[in-house]
């Protein structure tokens, strides 16, 4: 009866845990898209991979889908898991969420498996503490260190860590109590899901393993057995993540990784004091990354229960690894100084300049489990001193929901709703942000922070020196696409656009308004006047909604009134109505009101078909297309180069080249060809991939065969 009894309060635990964790991330349970630029990057990023597995690609390599139409490998290549999670999850829900709360749900589910894992975690350090456990599963996760990178910095792949951090803390405990091979298949899964999560996290993490497992050799010796288990873990590491690495490089010449400026990152951590030790909110997003004065009293209580007690070399371990690497990100007179400057430029390159993002949840797990060891030995304390300690964990958790409670409420007073964040999503709204080629060390002219058609991103370049001949859009509206203007070419535009006030002064609604059909495409040419046109331009209708920086909506050849920057948007629906379109303009630049702007420009709204293009694409997964040319050129398409692009013209093979912008290129005679370009990874790649698959399949089946006859 008792041990029913016990079975049924540990099914209670852990269903409250779940309770807590969904409570935790009740935002992104019930709202849109939580966050700013990243939160859009990183959504458009999963909606991508989902889109290609639910159209059967898989493995997905590069992005294909107008979500990533570009061809860009990242976060896929470096940080796979995120996107494998949504995809597992958009497969278990018969896909019918939207793409957005694909990733929100992960991104729950993210934060609900670390809090349960680490519970089950602590359950095995304190098997007679349940209750404790359980509230220092809810510290770990409640931690501003750890929900803030959701909340407040949209560090989704650094949150989707969580449910492998505590996996690797257990492997350690373990590896010290039994010196097991059940023991290395935790740290060296825990540590693999954790780098296929998030590299540099799992650096640091694995920094924190290594200096355990030198505490350890110290005080337990070293022999076969240990060395055979040492090396295993480390193979069957590179085993389960050895992807992620080959990936990063078979695309590390594309890459733009520039060295660390010590200085600013130490700026960086100054920053953030002393505001990381002040109770939330917040006004600066780093501060919001913090211990918390819960974790905080835990970690001093378990460094000093450790130095008095010395029972536990490895609590005395993890409390002095959690104190070190706070005076990492808090900064202490010479000391944060002196580390950092020891610290290796790779490490730095990993790290970034925000430290702390990639510290503070590490510390929180030293802080719990710390403590959990602690508990290990106070079973002779009397009834008084342990209710007193639940009375305080029963506090501390108190406080920390008070904390959360401050993320909690300024994401519901902020995030759109569903329906926003839907409209948001459909092709004609897509912002696929400049950032998403920040990547490569120079971004295309072409890369826009504003709505691109992906059939108009592709231009026909001269086949010796490779300039600009003719984009997509210069055949509709000759003159206006990117590239040096030939204003003789230029049609005169008859439309002017006016403007009165809108109610709110700072902005021009301009005059007239465009009515655009379903299933029709459209390109606006706007012929710029002698303004300074620093400000936004903003086309909104009842499912339609974008923006447009001038400028310069991104780089040089982006939509802008530049001397290179494209003249035309292009503008569609996917409503099954008219959609009735209303510009604004809201200037930035000193001194200007909006009526200065009367006239605000020449204009033509001209509908086209796709027979009217040089290049009419008929597929971007894979890509497809049509092109009509008159001479021999260069196709250049909009996936950016990577080794393993393969290309057919009329069904015939042709190698691949780089344009000047860094694009895939393909050499085309005069006349009408139908083009293929697909990408075919390099077989390091494909077999590492296979290989982590294989793996993980034999950890799953191996670790209760392990653990059986470890017992």
């Amino acid at each position: 009866m008792l041990r029913i009894k016990n079975r049924l309060l540990e099914i209670l635990r852990v269903v409250g845990l779940i309770c807590v964790g969904a409570g935790l991330m009740e935002p992104f349970l019930t709202h849109g898209i939580i966050g700013g630029s990243d939160a859009i990057k990183y959504s458009n990023g999963v909606a991508d991979f989902v889109t290609q597995v639910r159209t059967g690609v898989f493995p997905v390599w590069i992005g294909q889908s107008e979500f990533a139409f570009f061809g860009g490998e990242f976060p896929p290549r470096f940080a796979p898991y995120l996107q494998h999670e949504a995809a597992l999850i958009d497969l278990l829900t018969g896909h019918r969420l939207a793409l957005f709360f694909v990733l929100n749900l992960a991104l729950a589910v993210s934060l609900v498996g670390g809090i349960v894992v680490c519970y089950l975690c602590l359950r095995n350090v304190t098997p007679e503490r349940p209750w404790a456990a359980f509230a220092l599963a809810i510290l770990y996760g409640s931690c501003p260190g750890v929900i803030g990178l959701a909340y407040a910095q949209d560090l989704y792949m650094s949150f989707s860590t969580l449910p492998f951090l505590p996996v690797v803390f257990l492997g350690i405990y373990w590896s010290f109590e039994r010196n097991d091979a059940l023991s290395r298949l935790f740290i060296a899964g825990g540590l693999a899901g954790a780098w296929l999560a998030h590299p540099p996290i799992a650096m640091w993490l694995g920094f924190v393993t290594t200096a355990t497992q030198c505490v350890r050799i110290w005080q337990k010796g070293y022999g076969k057995k240990t060395l055979l288990l040492d090396f295993g873990t480390i193979g069957l590491f590179f085993v389960l993540a050895g992807y992620s690495f080959v990936a990063a490089k078979s695309v590390a010449s594309q890459w733009w990784m520039p060295s660390v400026n010590l200085k600013e990152l130490l700026f960086q951590v100054k920053q953030a004091f002393p505001g990381s030790l002040m109770p939330l909110p917040r006004e600066v997003p780093l501060e919001t990354l913090q211990l918390g004065y819960s974790l905080s009293a835990i970690l001093v209580l378990s460094i000093a229960a450790g130095l008095m007690w010395r029972r536990e070399p490895l609590q005395i371990t993890f409390a002095a690894i959690g104190i070190a690497l706070c005076a990492a990100i808090i900064p202490v007179p010479l000391l944060t100084t002196t580390f950092w400057h020891a610290v290796p430029q790779a490490v730095l390159v990993v790290t970034n300049i925000w430290p702390m993002q990639r510290i503070f949840v590490i510390v929180a797990l030293c802080a719990v489990f710390g403590c959990a060891f602690t508990l290990r030995h106070t079973s002779n304390f009397g009834r008084a001193a342990n209710r007193t300690f639940g009375l305080f964990l029963l506090a501390a958790v108190g406080w920390s929901g008070v904390q959360c409670s401050h993320f909690i409420a300024a994401a519901i007073r902020t995030a759109p709703s569903f329906a926003r964040s839907a409209q948001s999503q459909r092709p004609e709204n897509l912002v696929l942000a400049a950032s998403t080629y920040g990547v490569t060390a120079l971004p295309p002219r072409y890369a826009s922070l504003g709505v691109m058609d992906p059939g108009l991103e592709n231009h026909l370049l001269d086949s010796t020196k490779r300039f600009l001949l003719e984009s997509a859009s210069d055949r509709i509206e000759p003159g206006f696409g990117p590239g040096p203007k030939m204003k003789t070419e230029r049609r005169l535009l008859e439309g002017r656009f006016g403007g009165i006030l809108n109610a709110n002064p700072g902005i021009l609604d301009m005059t007239p308004s465009l009515t655009i059909k379903p299933g029709q495409r459209y390109l606006l040419a706007i012929e710029f006047l002698d303004h300074d046109y620093t400000g936004v331009l903003i086309i909104h209708g009842n499912q339609f909604s974008r923006e447009y920086r001038l400028p310069l909506s991104g780089e040089s050849r982006a939509f802008g009134s530049g001397s290179e920057s494209s003249n035309v948007i292009p503008l569609w629906t996917t409503s099954d109505e008219p959609e009735v379109l209303q510009l604004q303009f809201v200037p930035m630049a000193a001194g200007h009101t909006p009526l200065e702007y009367v006239p605000f420009a020449n204009y033509e709204l001209r509908p086209y078909k796709n027979a009217d293009l040089p290049i009419t694409v008929e597929s971007i997964i894979p890509y497809k297309a049509t092109v009509r040319c008159k001479e021999s050129v260069f196709l250049e398409t909009p996936r950016l180069f990577l080794p393993g692009y393969a290309a057919t013209v009329d069904g015939e093979p042709i190698a691949t080249e780089i344009s000047p912008d860094g694009y895939v290129v393909v050499p085309l005679k005069s006349g009408i060809h139908k083009v293929t370009l697909e990408y075919h990874p390099p077989l390091m790649l494909r077999l590492s991939y296979w290989t982590g698959i294989v793996g993980w399949l034999g950890l799953f089946l191996a670790w209760p065969l392990v653990k059986r006859k470890q017992e």
